[in-house]
């Protein structure tokens, strides 16, 4: 990434955990939730040779002590946050990897401003077009609760591209807020029509409009989604770094 986009991407984490820049990815931190205001349980992210740990208001003391005595390495295993879900009767929600593009994936050369027009993203020939609320709605009929629930859909996205196939979406994407922004890509597919890179084209429009109007955009996963982690790789999304929850 361009080094003003990773400055802005480590502007945004610093905000959320109620830390200064300088002390990002270099430091372990533990306070009570900042921006995740009422967040029901503790929100971690790691990078390089930081840990940050956001924690509910309600957190008993002795949590967030324990935690502020540890040493960075074992707060950036996995098997730490597992053992501390299950001891305390809560669930681990993760872990994900967090992505960043500031090239546009539908550009020309990747150069911000050569992609699609300034129209909403599709329209470029490969089939993707806007989705209107039915539409959107039509597709949450057809997948599981759990994968709607992962893939961070909001009931009504104010961005959402799609394929259409016989009246029937079979793919979208949409774009959640990150800071305010519309940045967060977030896609799914039909399981009948999965297999087919389908995900990729509509990932891509989302991704383009992200960069094209806001400069960057974020493509998050669950470590076990390995077919969602591939396909922003190809898109061209940069690993950033590591996030886990424990919630009940």
């Amino acid at each position: 990434m361009h080094p003003a986009t990773a400055a802005a991407v480590d502007r945004s984490y610093a905000r959320v955990f109620g830390v200064d820049e300088e002390d990002l990815w270099c430091d372990l931190t533990v306070r009570t939730h900042r921006r995740l205001g009422d967040y029901p349980g503790w929100y971690v992210a790691w990078r390089g040779d930081g840990v940050h740990v956001s924690s509910p208001a309600d957190a008993p003391a002795v949590d967030a002590g324990m935690l502020a005595g540890c040493e960075i390495p074992e707060l950036q295993d996995v098997a730490f946050w597992r053992r501390f879900a299950d001891e305390r009767g809560l669930r681990l929600v993760g872990p994900a990897t967090h992505t960043y593009l500031d090239a546009d994936p539908l550009a020309r050369g990747g150069r911000v401003g050569d992609g699609p027009a300034d129209g909403d993203g599709a329209g470029d020939g490969d089939g993707v077009v806007a989705l209107d609320a039915a539409q959107r709605e039509q597709l949450r009929t057809t997948v599981p609760a759990a994968e709607w629930e992962e893939s961070g859909w909001p009931d009504r996205p104010a961005l959402a591209w799609g394929l259409v196939v016989e009246g029937r979406v079979v793919a979208a994407a949409n774009l959640r807020p990150v800071d305010g922004a519309p940045l967060d890509v977030g896609v799914l597919v039909a399981p009948a029509h999965r297999g087919r890179g389908l995900a990729e084209r509509v990932g891509r429009h989302a991704a383009s409009w992200a960069v094209r109007h806001h400069g960057h955009a974020r493509w998050s996963s669950r470590d076990d989604n390995a077919a969602s982690l591939a396909t922003a790789r190809r898109i061209g999304f940069e690993t950033w770094c590591a996030q886990v929850a424990v919630r009940p």
